[in-house]
């Protein structure tokens, strides 16, 4: 898991329903996510475009999935 340090209130990063459970919950990359659930980072962005499994994004745009959204899936 990465941790990046940001010079912006956690509330610019974060929307603030989904603050709480974020931080109860591990947070993983395209990548990381992908190899949890054996398939390539190509099919997380497509399950992602298909709103199949949608991921999170952050200020940068960035995908990321927390461990409550895979465990439902």
């Amino acid at each position: 898991m990465y941790l990046i340090y940001l010079n912006m209130p956690i509330n610019d990063i974060i929307d603030r329903k989904e603050s709480r459970s974020i931080f109860m919950s591990r947070i993983y990359k395209v990548g990381e996510a992908a190899k949890l659930l054996g398939v390539s980072r190509s099919t997380m962005q497509r399950w992602d475009r298909e709103k199949r499994l949608v991921a999170q994004r952050n200020v940068a745009n960035r995908r990321y999935y927390t461990q409550e959204r895979l465990d439902a899936f």
